[in-house]
């Protein structure tokens, strides 16, 4: 059997000058892949800084809530009062019926002038 010849590895001569060239560039390289070490490092820094202030912001939000719901119990109904001053008021349920129907749906023009002169006939009929 044969035996193999031990391998030698390979030299290559370099000029002086592009040898210095080489080196610059590796030198250029390692120093840009430092800075993007540098830039991907403050970019995890800064979003792990927007995550803790997006967690106490909604621990704020969910104490703001809770103080609201809190408060609001504490409260009386806002649609008993109204209903309570509307009758105090001398407000007949016919009244706030057509108020709530124009609210759902709007009335053309002549329907708005009927309702106008129909008004203007009670308040004559009552003595203004």
């Amino acid at each position: 059997m044969a035996k193999k010849k031990e391998e030698n590895p390979i030299h290559i001569r370099f000029e002086y000058f592009d040898s210095l060239r080489m080196r610059k560039n590796i030198l250029i390289l390692e120093e840009l892949i430092l800075k993007m070490t540098k830039r991907v490092n403050f970019y995890f820094s800064e979003r792990q800084k927007e995550l803790n202030l997006k967690m106490l912001l909604y621990k704020k939000f969910k104490d703001l809530k809770s103080l609201l719901n809190s408060s609001q119990k504490r409260l009386p109904n806002i649609k008993d009062q109204k209903i309570f001053f509307e009758e105090s008021l001398g407000y007949q349920k016919e009244e706030k019926e057509e108020i709530i129907k124009k609210g759902k749906k709007e009335l053309s023009i002549e329907e708005q002038l009927k309702e106008i002169q129909r008004k203007l006939e009670e308040l004559q009929k009552q003595g203004v």
